[in-house]
């Protein structure tokens, strides 16, 4: 494997720091509150399908009034919308699937991106960053769909903090 050379000046540091802890902010939020974490999230994603929906609607409104099939798109975005306003558990067990699948690919990505920072110092970081997301990933996969209100919050949580971790020591030991 390729190993990559990187340089850290100080600004790159400092900057790395900062992000790495405002990582492990957001994700300790999302532990102490998983459910309001997925349901903060449910209703943003709600909420842009309704705007998404009345957009369109106006946009018919004002060019295709008389076109039955241009007022489908609008129909379907607000009923989305609504939808997923009211039942945020439909929504919780597709986050689910995918965060699921964003783990699995995290971990590849961490353990590889750590195993070709060998041997800076820090690299064992991203390697265990990877490993602890695939078991996220397993988690998600055991419990799905019945568990996806807690867990997409909690795990959200648990992968922004060790990421935020992983930056912020990273940032303290490249020099």
């Amino acid at each position: 494997m390729q190993q990559i050379q990187i340089y850290l000046n100080d600004p790159m540091r400092g900057h790395l720091r900062s992000a790495g802890l405002v990582l492990m902010l957001i994700g300790v939020l999302g532990i102490l509150l998983p459910e309001a974490i997925t349901i903060t999230l449910n209703l943003l994603i709600a909420g842009l399908f309704l705007v998404a929906g009345v957009v369109t609607a106006w946009l018919n409104w004002v060019d295709y009034r008389q076109s039955l099939v241009a007022w489908l798109k609008p129909f379907l975005l607000l009923l989305l919308g609504i939808l997923l306003a009211v039942q945020p558990q439909i929504l919780a067990a597709a986050l689910g699937l995918l965060l699921m699948l964003y783990f699995f690919f995290d971990a590849y990505a961490s353990i590889s991106f750590g195993l070709s920072l060998r041997p800076m110092p820090g690299s064992g970081w991203a390697v265990a960053n990877g490993v602890v997301s695939f078991f996220l990933g397993l988690v998600f996969l055991v419990g799905w769909p019945f568990s996806s209100m807690t867990l997409v919050g909690l795990l959200i949580g648990i992968s922004l903090f060790l990421d935020g971790l992983t930056l912020f020591l990273v940032s303290r030991a490249a020099r």
